[in-house]
């Protein structure tokens, strides 16, 4: 899951390193409502095994390591906290 930044976030990031190493950062934003909600609801009663998946957790202030950590490619799911 992502939480949409509020209207008017920025984010300060020198994104050569992203465009230079071909790296891809896809959103996804094509969930309805429903959808979200159900797998909310999944998260919520632990249906779902999302730890087996993520590999990688880094706070707000360590962006940068995460993206160095993803350009590396040893990575299944990185997740980036406040």
């Amino acid at each position: 899951m992502f939480g949409v930044p509020a209207k008017g976030s920025r984010l300060d990031y020198d994104f050569s390193d992203v465009f230079n190493s071909e790296v891809s950062i896809i959103t996804s934003n094509a969930a309805t409502e429903a959808e979200t909600k159900t797998a909310l609801r999944m998260m919520e009663k632990h249906r779902l095994n999302l730890n087996s998946i993520i590999t990688h957790r880094f706070r707000l202030d360590e962006f940068n390591s995460a993206v160095k950590t993803a350009m590396k490619g040893d990575c299944e799911k990185i997740i980036i906290t406040s």
